[in-house]
This record gives C-alpha cells, structure tokens and sequence, in this order.
C-alpha cells in the first residue's frame, strides 16, 4: 500500500514480503555514496614520489637546478623537506629520478610506435605526434635535460650514472633500429648501435634548438632524417 503526502514531492512506499515484514523501497538518492577506496601504504608512498618529482620538475625548468632549494621543491609538493630526504638521498637523486621518468615515457611512447604492422612512415608518425602533442612539456624536458647535462659534466658520479643510462637506451634504440630494417629489407649504412647514437644525439639537438628558436624546427624533421638513414 502506497501512503502520500500532499505538501511533500517524494514519495516512500512499503510493501508485504514473506512472513508479513514490511520492506521500505527508499529512493536512490538516499543511499549512502561509496566511499573511495584508501591507498595501500605502497600506493601512498608512490603517489608522493611522483608527487615530488613533478614538482621538482617545475621548479628545477623554472628555476635551474642550482637555484631551485630542496625546502621550495618540497614546499611546491605541499610537503616537507624531510618527505623528499626519504625517498631520494640527496637533490642529485631527484634530478637523476626525473631523468629516469622521462626517459620511461619515451621508450613507452617509441614502444608503441613500433607495435603493429604498420609502415615506417606511419611509426614516425606516431613519435613525432607524441613529441609535439604537448610543448610545454617538451621545453620542461629539454631544460631538465640541459641541467642533469651539465650538473654530470661536473659530478664524476652523476656522470657514470648518466652515461650507464644513456648506454642502455641506445642499445634499445638500436634493437629497434636493427629490428626496423630487416621487417623492410635493407641494409643499415653503418653499424645499429652508431645509427642510435646519431639518431639520439640529432634528437638532443632538436630539443635544444626547440628552446632557442621553436619556430626553425619544422614538424616531422626527425622523421625526415630516419627516413634518409631506413630508405630502401
């Protein structure tokens, strides 16, 4: 049996079920919403990290690295100097840890270029519209880049670590590289792992040249230049 009330717009209607109880049907804007689920302690800690590492990334390309104090790149994170000492040692950590980041997403991004039977034009398609679909952040990479660069040149540990990261890229590049010609049949003019080297360094050069004039690098360069080195 439905009861109404005539001031009032909702309605509550009871009903008979087995035995004679009598069960309320409340609307559904009355149910109580469902509470987010909480961060493991493992998540926690994760999303703090890459917390930290953004807003180092921020203040480091705003300010340079020398400028930039661990208090202000803590403070930006909305946390404390002694949440950015416990999860990377010293400032040179959170710059190296960035490094890593970045580089992480461009392996992913040339991942999934290289996935799938495409041409090698349409591959280069694809890495050259991830490279230009964000360029506030290609300028902050490139300006972190120069920094970790020169803070290496000056620091022999850095630089050891650096150079250990570089070499381990270009040995996927160059994977790639090799991978790429024998799917289209042709012969390298030079050895994969100089090809990488090349194409690595042309890459940091582009970058650089983006930060001084932007408009002087037309889109699809890099393309270009892979197209001359793979050309049948």
């Amino acid at each position: 049996m439905a009861t109404g009330s005539a001031g009032r717009g909702r309605q509550s209607t009871t009903r008979t079920g087995a035995g004679g109880a009598r069960a309320s049907s409340a609307p559904a804007s009355s149910r109580r919403p469902t509470r987010p689920r909480r961060l493991s302690r493992a998540e926690k800690a994760e999303q703090t990290r890459e917390e930290l590492l953004s807003a180092a990334e921020q203040v480091i390309a705003a300010r340079g690295y020398e400028a930039s104090s661990v208090d202000e790149i803590a403070a930006a994170a909305g946390l404390t100097k002694g949440a950015v000492y416990s999860r990377f040692g010293s400032k040179e950590d959170l710059l190296f840890a960035i490094f890593e980041r970045r580089s992480a997403e461009g392996l992913g991004a040339l991942g999934q270029a290289l996935a799938g039977e495409v041409s090698l034009e349409e591959r280069l398609d694809k890495l050259d519209a991830w490279q230009r679909a964000d360029p506030a952040r290609v300028r902050t990479w490139a300006l972190l880049e120069m920094e970790l660069g020169l803070q290496a040149s000056r620091q022999p540990a850095l630089r050891k670590r650096l150079a250990a990261q570089q070499r381990d890229t270009r040995a996927l590049l160059a994977r790639a590289i090799t991978s790429e010609a024998a799917r289209i049949g042709i012969a390298l003019p030079m050895p994969a792992e100089l090809a990488a080297l090349v194409l690595e360094a042309f890459s940091d050069g582009l970058t650089l040249q983006r930060l001084v004039e932007p408009a002087a690098v037309p889109g699809g360069l890099f393309a270009r230049v892979v197209l001359l080195l793979l050309r049948p």
